[in-house]
């Protein structure tokens, strides 16, 4: 894990010495052990990284020839040696920025057309005078980007191009409109003026300050579903699973796993199991509450029959109301997810002990496992209706003006995904989360929870490999009755395990609602007299909202929470230190 940052100035002048310490700064979160800077003409480029252990600190910025890059990647392993013989016995000639540079080399700007893994990346083509910015095809990897007449930026962190900008956060309205409508923004434009978002599989290339051409790799393949037989489906399933989590455990000292009740991480341990060779470690979070599902329970089970070490850590409301603000201090761009608290607070437990753990992530969207899309692809008179209709604040009188323009970029998503030909309509709900909500809310949410604290999160399930196959599995091999990812729920069914594939899962109670009502009479006047409330909302209706109860009320007053501890830290500057009520309180 590396936090990364690069800088290009219009004018041809080298950049400022104290622009690149600030950005530096900017994305120490990332890593603060090793450090590294590199200067050459009208570039700057910084990275920072984590590298304990080492006896020596080594240089963090590689190169090959006259490309030199900084970059955040680990990339799936070659089958074959790609090292130039004279440079035998140079471990940098086996690392993932060594084989970045040489595919550069080898296929210029289109060079990530071929890259299997996770990454951004930022190179300097010294003999062309050019940068070329790069991330990953599903934007597991955050990498942002903004040009200005000073010239152009990149970084893994927002805030580190601010600086760039003049000094000043500065906020776009429609963007907080979206967010507070659908707990995370979408598109290329994110809620900051002018700091934008490398898509997921972009590369841009940059000359002068100015980017003047951009590629793309699609995050999904084209055409229409393939159709298998179920067997060998299940076979071709079997092999590509096998294959990525071999893959995904590359370089690791063990085979760790987050752990939940439910079918993905279920099928993760499974395979470990028939792996075999070392020990399976996993860890489970539950959140302390009297009616929690239990479904730590099932996890300790399931880890028990594998023969895995596993360990259950527990969060509870106190912890909801200490770690809430660091936890919206490492979301500069902002996810109102409350599952960031039991992720955080795991993350916080086993950092130390692990250095990479495997997740279950992906696999809802590419084998459709969201209730979501079973309704999104019935006609409207049986219930069917799109995905994301209503805002979580709409009905509440919250919001001062209607926003109009809130649902537009899911529209947009919606227009292109429906615009390939042969898509089904299932495959175009899938492909509107791939192309917003995994890369913009469920794996910001993961990357922030973990990278901070020392952990690099894998994802066997959004290999290329296994995407493109799921993807263009047939409809009847995903859902099968009111049951998503029906073919990976068959895989575990036949892969003796001690889970009911089929059983419907609860998932993990986080009781915000309660935790927030509990406290309601010292929260609505800070929330209240929060500068950023009071510009977007009507502040007579909060006290409304905060004293009323249920399940969609709990949302609107979670989203005014996050929303005011967000703008608090990252707009007025307030640091993140002490509770929910001291960093409200506190005074800009």
């Amino acid at each position: 894990m590396t936090g990364i940052a690069a800088t290009m100035t219009a004018d041809g002048r080298p950049p400022e010495e104290s622009l690149l310490t600030a950005m530096s700064e900017a994305i120490s979160s990332r890593g603060n052990t090793t450090r590294g800077r590199y200067v050459v003409g009208d570039v700057g480029m910084v990275e920072v990284g984590d590298t304990s252990g080492a006896k020596e600190v080594r240089p963090v910025v590689h190169g090959s020839g006259a490309v030199y890059l900084v970059a955040d990647a680990w990339l799936k392993r070659p089958d074959s040696p790609e090292t130039d013989p004279s440079e035998a016995g140079d471990d940098r000639a086996t690392s993932d920025q060594y084989r970045i540079a040489r595919q550069f080399e080898t296929a210029d700007s289109r060079f990530a057309q071929t890259l299997q893994g996770m990454y951004g990346v930022v190179l300097h083509d010294q003999e062309n005078r050019r940068l070329a910015v790069a991330r990953d095809r599903f934007g597991v990897k955050p990498l942002y980007y903004t040009e200005s007449i000073h010239g152009f930026a990149a970084a893994s962190c927002p805030c580190a191009l601010v600086r760039q900008r003049g000094g000043a956060p500065v906020l776009r309205d429609a963007a907080r409109d979206e967010l507070l409508q659908l707990q995370f923004t979408t598109g290329r434009e994110t809620i900051f003026d002018h700091i934008y978002r490398v898509l997921p599989g972009e590369t841009l290339v940059v000359s002068r300050g100015r980017v003047v051409e951009r590629e793309r790799v699609q995050s999904l393949p084209d055409g229409e579903p393939r159709t298998w037989s179920e067997g060998d489906a299940l076979q071709e399933l079997d092999g590509l699973l096998k294959q990525s989590v071999e893959d995904h455990l590359a370089g690791s000292a063990h085979d760790d796993l987050l752990l939940s009740g439910g079918v993905d991480s279920a099928v993760l341990l499974a395979l470990l199991k028939e792996r075999g060779g070392r020990d399976i470690r996993t860890f489970t979070i539950e959140v302390e509450t009297k009616d929690a599902h239990r479904e730590a329970v099932i996890a300790e089970d399931l880890a028990k029959k594998a023969g895995a070490r596993h360990q259950t850590f527990h969060v509870g409301e106190q912890d909801f109301w200490t770690l809430l603000p660091k936890i919206v201090s490492a979301v500069e761009d902002p996810v109102a997810d409350y599952a960031m608290l039991p992720l955080w607070g795991l993350a916080k437990a086993i950092s130390g002990e692990t250095s990479a753990v495997l997740t279950g992530d992906g696999a809802d969207e590419l084998f459709a496992g969201y209730g979501r899309y079973r309704s999104a692809v019935r006609p409207w008179w049986q219930g069917g209706r799109a995905m994301r209709h209503r805002g979580i604040l709409d009905g509440t009188g919250i919001l001062r003006r209607q926003p109009t323009g809130w649902r537009d970029g899911i529209v947009g998503a919606e227009s292109n995904a429906a615009a390939v030909l042969g898509r089904t309509p299932l495959q175009v709900a899938q492909a509107v989360d791939v192309a917003d909500w995994l890369p913009n809310d469920v794996l910001i949410k993961v990357d922030k929870c973990f990278i901070g604290h020392g952990i690099e999160p894998r994802m066997p399930f959004l290999d290329r490999r296994i995407a493109d196959f799921a993807y263009m599995l047939g409809d009847d091999l995903k859902v099968r009755g009111r049951k998503g990812k029906y073919l990976l729920r068959l895989w575990l069914e036949r892969h003796s395990t001690g889970l009911s594939a089929f059983r419907a899962k609860r998932g993990l109670s986080i009781p915000v609602g309660r935790w927030v009502g509990g406290r309601a009479s010292e929260l609505i006047p800070l929330i209240t007299n929060q500068p950023g409330i009071r510009e977007a909302c009507n502040t007579d209706a909060i006290q409304k909202l905060f004293t009323a109860r249920g399940r969609h009320v709990a949302s609107a007053q979670w989203l005014l929470l996050f929303y005011a501890l967000w703008h608090q830290i990252h707009i007025l500057g307030t640091k993140p230190d002490g509770d929910v009520f001291a960093v409200l309180a506190e005074k800009t």
